[in-house]
C-alpha cells in the first residue's frame, strides 16, 4: 500500500490545480459580448426623424426643416453626415437642400408637396417626410353650413387662408341646427345653436384658428390668418 500513496497524492494535487489554459474563468468584462466591456448593443443607424411633422405656409412664406439619425432604439446618434433635403414640386415649395429652408410659391390644392430629408452614412440611405400645404389668401370667404359639413367653394372641411382684418361669414340654410365653436376664440365668441341665419366674424389676429360644430361629429374647418 506504501508504493502507492505518492501517487495518489500527485493525482490530488493535479486536480487541486488551477488549469494553464484559463478556460474556467469568467469573462473579464462581466458579460458575453456587446461593446465597451458593458455587454450593450452597438448603435445601428436605423431612421430619420424630421421636425416638424408638417408645414401650413402662404406663398413667399418660410418653414424651416430640420433631420436627425436615430438608432434602432430611436435615439439621435451623432457624427454621421448631415441631412440633404427636397421637394416633390418646387413650383408650389421650394427647399434649400442643405439648410431644410422650405419656401411656399403657389396654392397646393388637395396634394400637400411632400418635404424629403435624406441621410447617408456608410452606404445606407435612411429618409423621412413631411407634407407642406400651401393656401392662397382669399380676400373673402362664405362658410356655407350643409346638413353635416362646412363648405368653402364646394370644398367640405375647408382649410383656407385670409390676411387680418378679413370678415367670415358663416351661412346656415340648411334648416338643421348647428353651432360654430373656435379654438382659439374669435370676438366676440363662439356662434351659437341655431338653424338658419347668417353670422359673421372678423378675424384680427394672426395664427391658425379651428372651428367646428360639435353637434356634429367631423363638422370642422381651419382657417389660416396672416
Amino acid at each position: 500500500m506504501r508504493v502507492f500513496r505518492p501517487i495518489a497524492l500527485a493525482m490530488l494535487v493535479l486536480g487541486c490545480g488551477g488549469g494553464s489554459d484559463g478556460t474556467t474563468n469568467p469573462p473579464s468584462n462581466g458579460g458575453t459580448g456587446g461593446t465597451g466591456g458593458t455587454g450593450g448593443t452597438s448603435p445601428v443607424f436605423t431612421s430619420v426623424a424630421i421636425a416638424p411633422a408638417s408645414a401650413l405656409l402662404v406663398a413667399g412664406q418660410t418653414q424651416t426643416f430640420t433631420a436627425a439619425p436615430r438608432d434602432q432604439n430611436g435615439t439621435a446618434m451623432s457624427g454621421l453626415p448631415a441631412a440633404t433635403f427636397s421637394t416633390s414640386d418646387a413650383t408650389r415649395a421650394t427647399v434649400n437642400s442643405s439648410t431644410g429652408v422650405v419656401t411656399g410659391v403657389a396654392a397646393t390644392g388637395t396634394n400637400a408637396v411632400v418635404i424629403t430629408a435624406s441621410i447617408t452614412s456608410g452606404g445606407t440611405t435612411r429618409t423621412a417626410t413631411a407634407p407642406v400645404t400651401v393656401l392662397e389668401i382669399r380676400s373673402t370667404a362664405t362658410i356655407t353650413m350643409t346638413a353635416s359639413t362646412f363648405q368653402l367653394a364646394g370644398v367640405d372641411n375647408p382649410l383656407f387662408a385670409i390676411a387680418r382684418g378679413t370678415t367670415v361669414s358663416f351661412v346656415n340654410n340648411s334648416n338643421v341646427d348647428h353651432n360654430v365653436i373656435f379654438d382659439p376664440s374669435v370676438a366676440p365668441g363662439d356662434i351659437p345653436t341655431h338653424t338658419s341665419g347668417t353670422n359673421s366674424r372678423t378675424f384680427n389676429t394672426a395664427g391658425t384658428f379651428n372651428f367646428t360644430c360639435t353637434l356634429h361629429a367631423g363638422m370642422n374647418g381651419r382657417v389660416l390668418v396672416q
